[in-house]
């Protein structure tokens, strides 16, 4: 598999409202779809524009991750956020917590936990946020941190989730001796681990609503 890229329209998007931009949606997909290719995917940041959007382009006017295709609504078009947003966004969330100790509110991960062989883990030496290496600092340093086993749960449950949402290519798994990022097939129990990371957000959405 390729990296293959290409600017099919620039669109001044600042100042633009959703009424503007709706229009040259199916436009754009005619124009990509008039040489032989079919868009089956779009994949966008959660700006509110791209939000509302999204919820026009559905029949119920919600948030779906399925709506009908503009050029024939027989054929799904499925809708995603671009998830290198989404880890953007929640690190800096993280950051800019009001509480000068950046504590993030986050409910129990209870979950299938899918959990790698010990001899294929792959611990990175790079210290990054939402690392291996940084869930097992903080585990093994536990004592000198004090208590991080909360925050070790949480970089550890992002750093699956992304390894999961990042599988590009086939082989993956075998290039980083990885198996999180395998291919995901029918019946993949990782199915069933991302079914269980969005009953955590429910959930954490619900205790937010609370206070």
């Amino acid at each position: 598999m390729q990296k293959w890229s290409t600017v099919v329209r620039l669109l001044p998007c600042a100042k633009s409202s959703v009424a503007q931009i709706l229009p040259v949606f199916p436009e754009v997909i005619k124009d990509i779809e008039s040489y032989n290719l079919q868009i089956q995917v779009i994949c966008i940041d959660n700006y509110p524009l791209n939000v509302n959007l999204s919820q026009l382009l559905s029949p119920t006017s919600n948030l779906e991750t399925c709506v009908p295709h503009p050029l024939d609504t027989c054929r799904p078009l499925y809708l995603i956020f671009d998830f290198v947003h989404i880890i953007k966004t929640v690190r800096n969330n993280w950051i800019n917590q009001i509480d000068s100790n950046h504590t993030f509110n986050c409910p129990s991960f209870v979950s299938c936990e899918y959990t790698l062989k010990p001899e294929i883990q792959n611990v990175n030496l790079a210290l990054r946020t939402f690392d291996d290496s940084t869930s097992t600092a903080l585990t093994v340093h536990a004592s000198k941190y004090g208590q991080v086993s909360e925050t070790a749960q949480f970089t550890s449950l992002i750093c699956k989730v992304w390894k999961i949402f990042n599988i590009n290519r086939p082989n993956k798994d075998i290039r980083l001796n990885d198996e999180l990022s395998m291919p995901l097939q029918s019946n993949d129990i990782r199915f069933e681990f991302l079914s269980d990371v969005v009953k955590l957000l429910d959930e954490w959405k619900t205790l937010s609503q609370k206070h």
